[in-house]
């Protein structure tokens, strides 16, 4: 149940990051078309921000649950638990 919490969160945050972007997008499309790093507009920074943002939080998730297994594997218990039940 932590995990599935921590899952939601996480994807929250890669949801809004997103819908944000788009918001921004069409909001304000002049800044979106005007210059960020020499020739890349602010709309592909931010977009490829966004994309390294769902990486980041994807591999956040995976480092947890991975040591949420690992600390079940060392402490044994029920093979109940492994199947839900």
């Amino acid at each position: 149940m932590k995990n599935q919490a921590l899952s939601f969160l996480l994807s929250a945050g890669v949801c809004a990051a997103y819908f944000g972007l788009l918001a921004f997008a069409s909001l304000y499309p002049e800044i979106a078309k005007s210059s960020a790093i020499g020739a890349l507009p602010w709309s592909i920074v931010l977009a490829m921000s966004v994309i390294v943002l769902a990486v980041a939080l994807t591999v956040l998730y995976v480092r947890f649950a991975n040591a949420a297994d690992a600390r079940a594997d060392a402490s044994p218990g029920d093979a109940g638990r492994w199947f839900g039940y």
